[in-house]
C-alpha cells in the first residue's frame, strides 16, 4: 500500500513542479549513442521503461521490490529485448565487453558509501553509468529542503559527500532545473561533454 501512495505523492509532485523532463533528455542521449545494453538499477515497475525507445537495445531492470518487478514481467512479457529482476545492488554483477549504461535514477542516495563503492568495483572501466540524485547544498529553499526529508532515502549527501564517495564521476548540479525548487545532482562516468549537453 505504501508503495502505491509514494508513486501518487511522486507523480503529483511532477505534474505540480515538472520544468524539464528527464526521459526526454535520456531518449535523446540514447538516440546519439550506439549502446548494447542498457541496466537500470532501482528500475521499480518497468517506468522509465515505458517511456523510452528501447527496439534496437537490451534492456534489464532491477529492482528489490518484488511485486513491482513482477508488475514489470507481465507489463512487458511480450517483449523479448526488455527483462527484468528481482535483485539488489549487491547482487549485480555484469561482465562482458558490450557497450553498456548503468542508470541510477534516485538510488545512490538509498544507498550507503559500502555499497557504492563495492558497485563501482564490479562495472567495466569503460561502462557508462548516469546518476541522478537530490543533494544538500547552502541557500536550499524551503521547498527543497522539505521534499529531502520526506523522501525515503537515508544518504542524501552534499556534492562535496558524493565527490568523496564518486571520486572518477562528473558532478553536475541541477537546481530548479527539471523540478521547480528542486536540487538534482547530475552524476556521469564515461559521458563526454558533448553527450552531458542533453542533459
Amino acid at each position: 500500500m505504501y508503495s502505491y501512495i509514494y508513486r501518487f505523492i511522486q507523480n503529483l509532485i511532477s505534474f505540480l513542479l515538472l520544468k524539464k523532463n528527464f526521459q526526454n533528455s535520456l531518449q535523446a542521449f540514447l538516440d546519439k549513442n550506439n549502446l548494447d545494453e542498457i541496466h537500470d538499477i532501482g528500475c521499480s515497475d518497468g517506468i522509465l521503461a515505458s517511456k523510452l525507445d528501447l527496439k534496437n537495445i537490451k534492456y534489464f531492470g532491477y529492482d528489490i521490490d518484488y511485486i513491482n518487478i513482477n508488475k514489470a514481467k507481465e507489463k512487458f512479457k511480450n517483449k523479448k529485448n526488455i527483462k527484468f529482476f528481482n535483485r539488489s545492488i549487491d547482487q549485480i554483477n555484469i561482465k562482458n565487453k558490450k557497450k553498456k549504461l548503468f542508470l541510477l535514477i534516485g538510488v545512490f542516495h538509498h544507498l550507503n558509501d559500502t555499497q557504492i563503492s563495492s558497485f563501482l568495483k564490479k562495472i567495466n572501466s569503460k561502462d557508462k553509468v548516469i546518476a541522478f540524485d537530490g543533494f544538500y547544498h547552502k541557500n536550499q529553499n524551503f521547498i527543497s529542503i522539505f521534499l529531502k526529508k520526506m523522501d525515503r532515502g537515508k544518504y542524501i549527501r552534499t556534492y562535496e559527500g558524493y565527490k568523496e564517495i564518486l571520486p572518477t564521476f562528473k558532478l553536475t548540479k541541477k537546481i530548479s532545473y527539471y523540478l521547480r525548487f528542486y536540487s538534482h545532482l547530475l552524476s556521469t562516468k564515461n559521458i563526454d561533454k558533448e553527450n552531458l549537453k542533453f542533459f
